[in-house]
């Protein structure tokens, strides 16, 4: 009977042990789930002020940082790093390929116009990419002015 009663002890404690870590997790992936929801919205690409200088990518989900004429700035929310490797191949061909630097989550180089891309995978925010245009004016500008 004693063995009885610490088996039954030991499993209702075991239960209840469990039922928290399920709960807790329940919690943690609802609160995740909900701050996704109210931060990302659909990136309309056609509305990006820089939109049409840098290559339209597939993805459509993210949070708009920068739209401005000289700056453009996002994070794409609805990455996995395949689609982040296919889109800097993209942009290499698109002639964002000078005086390029490239690791195994970032890519950032100019275009003939002196434009300046910097793309971004970033695994702790939970696959995003962040894309930055620079436009050769805003440029000329952090420069002094001078022409280079």
């Amino acid at each position: 009977p004693l063995a009885i009663i610490t088996t039954l002890i030991v499993f209702r404690m075991t239960a209840s042990v469990l039922l928290g870590v399920i709960k807790s997790f329940t919690t943690t992936f609802d609160t995740h789930s909900k701050q996704q929801t109210e931060t990302d919205t659909v990136i309309n690409w056609e509305k990006l002020q820089l939109g049409e200088r840098i290559p339209q990518s597939t993805l459509t989900r993210g949070k708009i940082l920068k739209n401005s004429a000289q700056k453009l700035s996002l994070i794409l929310s609805d990455a996995t790093y395949t689609k982040y490797t296919n889109y800097v191949e993209l942009c290499k061909q698109s002639g964002y390929d000078l005086n390029a630097s490239e690791a195994s989550s970032s890519y950032s180089a100019e275009n003939e116009s002196g434009d300046a891309l910097m793309l971004q995978f970033d695994y702790s925010e939970g696959l995003r990419i962040e894309l930055s245009v620079q436009s050769a004016e805003e440029q000329t500008q952090d420069n002094g002015g001078e022409e280079e």
